[in-house]
């Protein structure tokens, strides 16, 4: 029979191409492999040597090949939270949920640095951003004595505001106050009227460097005993070891600082959780703590009085004094029979 001219042949091939067909010079054809791309199936025709094309079922499920998402590949549909970082991805922890570092398009959020499959995401600390809760400040630096820490957080007796970077200043007066509930032990009958032989909570003061002097001092202390008058307070500041004792055995007139005579003064309690505060001229003398109260009953906790004028020392003895550095609040016990322990301890610093 007649051929087609060689352009009739190449406009039939290409639109058989479009319908997954290719026809061949003698009326034949072959299939052409569906990865080639969507189509719309295979031929109908009549059934004669040379059938034409027609339309016919879509590509089967066995040889189509899609992705519903994403980017399709050989393992299968990748996507933003599936924890592998695709090309187009810059991180991705495993969910498509913004505000922990990789956001719903799997990019590294503004303060933040990201690493790792699954990402592990972090706010970066000295950037100037301050990413809440995790970061409390971010002054663009990570050194400490500046009132943010390293770790971006804000450091005892400073305050931190919201702007970015952040801007610290010193507390006055600085605010240093333990934990609580420290269970430190008192050693019982132990007091030898040295620093060494009590027992010593360290708050470190800031402030390093600034020139600054203190004006005021304030110690509070929470102690777990069954005798007051067992007991000797005392607090020594960072400069050159000065000592002022806050109380010393209340009810007792003892001859010398030495933990001698095995006796004992006022019998009422002392609480842990009931804390007793000293400031010069902030009430009673530390001396009568207890007077007035039965035995069994509890200073500060049974008769609300809670502040006491330290005595027989004077906190004025630290003013122009540098107040950075440790400071040591202690307790000892200087008669044998009740043991007890420091439960906390702080100092109030008012500086110029």
């Amino acid at each position: 029979m007649a051929r087609s001219p060689w352009w009739g042949l190449l406009a039939a091939a290409l639109v058989a191409a479009s319908c997954n067909q290719i026809w061949g010079i003698d009326g034949d054809y072959v299939e052409v492999p569906d990865a080639v791309g969507p189509g719309s199936g295979g031929s109908g025709g009549d059934g004669g040597d040379n059938p034409a094309p027609g339309p016919g079922p879509g590509p089967t499920s066995s040889s189509s090949s899609s992705s519903s998402s994403g980017m399709g590949g050989a393992g299968g549909t990748l996507f933003c939270g599936d924890g592998s970082i695709d090309l187009d991805e810059l991180c991705d922890d495993g969910d498509a949920m913004a505000g922990d570092g990789c956001d719903g398009d799997c990019a590294v959020e503004a303060g933040w640095d990201c690493d790792g499959e699954p990402s592990s995401c972090a706010p970066i600390c000295g950037d100037s951003l301050v990413i809440a809760p995790l970061e409390a400040c971010d002054d663009g630096g990570v050194l400490p004595g500046d009132g943010c820490t390293g770790t971006c957080m804000v450091e005892a007796g400073w305050d931190c505001d919201a702007s970015e970077p952040s801007v610290c200043t010193l507390q006055n007066p600085i605010v240093i106050l333990s934990a609580p509930a420290l269970g430190l032990a008192i050693a019982n009958d132990g007091y030898d009227g040295t620093i060494g032989s009590m027992t010593c909570v360290t708050l470190p003061v800031p402030g390093a460097g600034l020139g600054i002097t203190v004006t005021s001092v304030r110690v509070t202390l929470g102690i777990e005993h069954l005798a007051v008058g067992s007991l000797v307070g005392k607090v020594v500041s960072p400069m050159a070891g000065t000592t002022v004792t806050l109380f010393s055995r209340p009810g007792f007139a003892e001859i010398a600082d030495d933990g001698a005579g095995n006796m004992e003064g006022d019998n009422t309690n002392m609480d842990g959780a009931s804390l007793v505060d000293f400031l010069d001229g902030g009430g009673p003398l530390a001396e009568t703590m207890g007077a007035g109260l039965s035995n069994g009953q509890t200073v500060c906790a049974t008769d609300s009085i809670c502040d006491f004028d330290p005595d027989p020392g004077t906190l004025a003895t630290f003013v122009t004094e540098d107040p950075a550095g440790d400071w040591l609040v202690c307790v000892g016990d200087a008669a044998p029979g009740d043991a007890g322990t420091v439960e906390r301890a702080g100092v109030e610093i008012g500086w110029l």
